[in-house]
């Protein structure tokens, strides 16, 4: 799963940014082909510093190699993001060769992370990808992100009141310092991001909920996504492609009660987004119209909108009327895909914004026709959970995800309960009996699909407690 998505860097590597692409091919490939350093891309045969050991000094401005290595880092983070790729060799900028240079990744991580801690401000992320070589030793990718935080500074010698702060930023192959007017632009920038963010976030639901407008009188759980650094991806054919192939080809699950979103819709294009319905039946029907168990607009730049009718998944007879389980396996569904699309799409980097709620004909206001309520099952029958409220119109809840989370099943497991955990205090309930905080399932919280829910957990090398906890017995 890629770490971090920059159509032109991987373009220009021929590989994903991510331990499947960044291989010793593809720093040969790198030498082969010459390529040169950019905007993007910075070569150094040797790390910045030593893996164990004090530091060399560095002769520019006096610094010591923690500072360069915090100047380096901070420019690309300053930017429009990049890889320093250590153990390649250039001369004038274009790769001549390639010798892995470094022995112990995770012991020159570490002093790497502390020379940020030390001389970086704010600290910016980078995510280290230590590359085997056939003969020995390691080369390592250090891939840092464009930063919502920029500016980043790097702080100067000791002493120096008058210029404590210096702000690098990439300007090609090389560095400059940035001047004071656009260090001002850049803390602007930082505040204006917050409100692009919830634009974005707006725009997604917006979108999204004006498509469940021409579902037929149906009650909708719906999901929306918004990666912290969205890509810059553009909607093409190519693009049409490889979401259809991903859709139909890579992407694959089955929930705790083994559902979910299996049909074959057909993607189909719309401003900045892919759309998928389950196919139509009727001649009058549009194939992109919301309809059958699920609707999805999968933004190119990462973000997400999934819905699912809820309470057709619960009672045909009694359509006010929630299961518990389904709510909470259909919270499962929702967000295994969005956050399996976003980092796909925009990488598993930062956080990202997930919004939450129950909306009948996609509208925000008025009210339900019946109070919804929530339904456990007892002996076939659903009967309504003690003490919990009735919901008189649409709710929406927000939390917070750390898109890592979503390069496993276990991590979208804790995302999917957080999501549910919000969505749940609706009712009155303070958290679901179906999932631990950690991600565990809890099998005494599905009912008489207990047994079911374990295998399947069991099956998937994913945590669970006993049948029968000691609590409980």
């Amino acid at each position: 799963m890629p770490i971090w998505r920059s159509p032109d860097l991987e373009a220009l590597l021929e590989a994903s940014l991510d331990e499947d692409g960044l291989t010793e091919a593809a720093i040969n490939r790198v030498v082969t082909s010459a390529v040169h350093e950019g905007e993007q891309l910075d070569f150094k045969l040797e790390p910045h510093l030593p893996e164990s050991g004090k530091a060399a000094a560095s002769s520019e401005r006096g610094w010591s190699s923690e500072q360069e290595f915090a100047k380096d880092v901070c420019a690309f983070a300053n930017h429009i993001g990049g890889i320093l790729l250590i153990g390649v060799k250039d001369d004038k900028g274009a790769a001549v060769s390639a010798s892995p240079t470094v022995t112990d990744p995770s012991k020159l991580t570490q002093r790497l992370r502390q020379a940020l801690s030390n001389y970086a401000s704010p600290v910016p992320r980078f995510h280290p990808v230590p590359i085997a070589a056939a003969a020995g030793g390691y080369y390592l990718a250090l891939i840092v992100a464009p930063s919502p935080l920029s500016p980043h500074a790097v702080r100067g010698t000791a002493g120096n009141d008058k210029r404590p702060l210096h702000y690098p930023v990439r300007d090609g192959q090389d560095t400059r310092w940035l001047l004071e007017h656009e260090i001002a632009e850049r803390y602007r920038a930082r505040f204006a991001g917050r409100s692009a963010l919830a634009l974005l976030r707006d725009e997604t639901l917006d979108t999204g909920l004006k498509a469940l407008q021409r579902a037929d009188n149906e009650t909708w759980l719906y999901l929306a996504i918004v990666p912290e650094a969205p890509a810059p991806h553009q909607l093409d054919r190519h693009t049409l492609e490889a979401t259809t192939k991903w859709w139909r080809s890579d992407y694959g699950f089955s929930s705790p009660l083994d559902r979910g979103f299996h049909f074959q819709g057909t993607p189909t294009p719309a401003p900045g987004r892919i759309t998928i319905s389950t196919p139509a039946h009727r001649e009058d029907d549009e194939d992109a119209d919301p309809r059958g168990n699920g609707y999805l607009e999968l933004w190119v730049d990462g973000r997400a909108f999934v819905a699912t009718p809820i309470t057709a998944n619960s009672s045909h007879e009694d359509p006010a009327c929630i299961g518990e389980r389904t709510l909470a396996d259909d919270t499962i569904i929702l967000t295994d895909l969005a956050v399996s699309w976003s980092c796909h799409q925009a990488g598993a980097w930062g956080t990202a914004e997930i919004v939450i709620g129950i909306a009948k004909d996609g509208l925000l206001t008025g009210s339900f026709d019946e109070p919804l309520t929530l339904q456990s099952a007892e002996n076939q029958d659903l009967r309504r959970i003690h003490g919990t409220r009735p919901i008189r119109g649409p709710i929406q809840s927000n939390s917070v995800t750390d898109l890592s989370e979503g390069e496993d099943p276990a991590g979208r497991l804790r995302t999917a309960r957080d999501a549910l955990t919000v969505l749940l205090h609706h009712f009155g309930l303070p958290e679901p009996r179906q999932l631990e905080a950690d991600g565990a399932i809890l099998p005494w919280g599905w009912g008489d699909r207990r047994r079911e829910v374990e295998r399947w957990a069991k099956d998937r090398g994913l945590p669970c407690q006993p049948i029968f906890p000691n609590s409980q017995q």
